[in-house]
């Protein structure tokens, strides 16, 4: 049977070439800081895994199962880096964050039943299906108008937009289910109105806070996603926003996570949890520090033999 060389450490990622030099060069650079052995930066297609029938891992053409994987990627188990990481982990490397934790925050509702069922607090929400007709369900108006409509999937602010009633609402869906490659349903989120155009983005490390900042949308825009236009601030963590962004990421099992908080007047409120958190902004505000807390936590998560 195969076994995990101990000396070597994989960063596998599947970002742009122009997002490398921003994210993946300074995770590098931290993870040779830290790790005494060696680190292999490689994209999926870079590593293949063969059984014939004896299982063998082939990375840039070398022969060699990595002890540790960081999967700087987000992804769903059923897709080429899912089953990748997944098959990784099976033959004896630790993957940074899990297969299945990684999984799970790549979609929002499994997200969502994670952290109810860990008895945190999120914004009321039910999910929708991707239909073009959707039935008029009187439930819906639970929730208060407007509402904040987000496909399962989404990222970067993207197919999210607040719907005034039930008869856009009806519009933001079928308009959807007449793109080609859109299987995944929609969530329906209470909107709350103490918190518009504006979030927390708490970086989490290995159970510790690496850097918070305030996100704030442009003006008139609800959202307060960077890609869009927003900008970013340091924050300062009141306990119960730092006590809760930990309690997030453990509840979906991420050693490495990106929490959005919500700060409303209720009190602080889990939005979203992301496996790959995007450190435009955070990375401003607290420099190469950041780098440096996610790779102690990757390195740390390896159990000692």
């Amino acid at each position: 049977m195969i076994t995990p060389d101990e000396n070597v450490l994989l960063l596998l990622h599947w970002m742009s070439p122009d997002n490398v030099p921003f994210v993946i060069e300074p995770v590098a650079e931290q993870l040779r800081a830290q790790w005494p052995g060696r680190v292999i930066v490689a994209y999926p297609p870079e590593v293949q895994v063969w059984l014939d029938p004896e299982p063998r891992v082939v990375i840039a053409g070398e022969h060699i199962l990595p002890a540790l994987v960081y999967a700087r990627l987000p992804f769903r188990l059923d897709s080429y880096p899912g089953l990748l990481t997944l098959t990784l982990q099976q033959l004896g490397a630790t993957v940074v964050n899990s297969p299945q934790s990684a999984a799970t925050a790549c979609s929002k509702h499994p997200t969502a039943l994670c952290l109810a069922a860990a008895g945190l607090p999120i914004p009321a929400q039910t999910l929708l299906p991707n239909s073009p007709s959707l039935p008029r369900l009187a439930s819906l108006d639970t929730l208060g108008w407007p509402q904040v409509i987000k496909h399962d999937r989404g990222s970067h602010g993207l197919q999210v937009a607040l719907a005034s009633g039930r008869d856009s609402v009806d519009a933001m869906l079928g308009e959807n289910y007449a793109l080609p490659a859109q299987p995944a349903p929609f969530i329906a989120q209470q909107f709350r109105a103490d918190a518009a155009g504006r979030d927390l983005r708490v970086v989490v490390t290995g159970g510790h806070i690496a850097g918070a900042v305030e996100r704030r949308g442009p003006d008139g825009d609800f959202r307060s996603n960077l890609y869009l236009g927003g900008s970013a601030h340091p924050a300062d963590l009141t306990s119960d926003e730092a006590g809760l962004a930990v309690a997030a990421a453990d509840a979906i099992g991420l050693t490495v996570a990106g929490v959005d908080l919500l700060r409303t007047d209720d009190g602080p409120m889990v939005t979203e949890v992301n496996a790959t958190p995007g450190m435009v902004g955070v990375t401003e505000c607290y420099g190469p520090d950041v780098y440096r807390h996610i790779a102690a936590a990757v390195i740390n998560s390896r159990p000692h033999h």
